[in-house]
């Protein structure tokens, strides 16, 4: 989205309810998702962090604008990347990591991005 607008700093929460999200406006999730991959640049990814961007892909309507798709992609490098940083295949994140990749590369057509099949 724009760049005017600066990522707060993330605060422990809760998890996401997707009751609650499935009625928040596309340009609000557009919002949180582009915080949600500025946290994850900044602090790395975690088990919280894979849930809230699960369920907020989930939400996400297309076609994308622009600045989603940019920033989809950018979601997807940071998870190979945590991904490739991963010390064993039993790791807990590897399942987070592999369904964000695969849901935002197959479904919103990021298909350059894709593992090979």
């Amino acid at each position: 989205m724009s760049d005017a607008v600066p990522v707060p700093e993330p605060a422990d929460g809760h998890d996401p309810l997707l009751s609650v999200l499935l009625n928040v406006r596309q340009a609000t999730l557009q919002r949180l998702m582009e915080w949600h991959v500025g946290w994850v640049e900044v602090g790395g990814f975690s088990e919280p962090q894979g849930r809230w961007l699960y369920s907020l892909v989930c939400c996400l309507e297309t076609p994308l604008t622009p600045e989603l798709g940019d920033n989809l992609r950018k979601l997807v490098f940071l998870c190979a990347a945590a991904r490739a940083a991963l010390d064993s295949a039993a790791h807990p994140h590897l399942s987070q990591l592999n369904t964000l990749i695969t849901i935002v590369t197959r479904f919103f057509n990021q298909e350059d991005l894709a593992d090979p099949r």
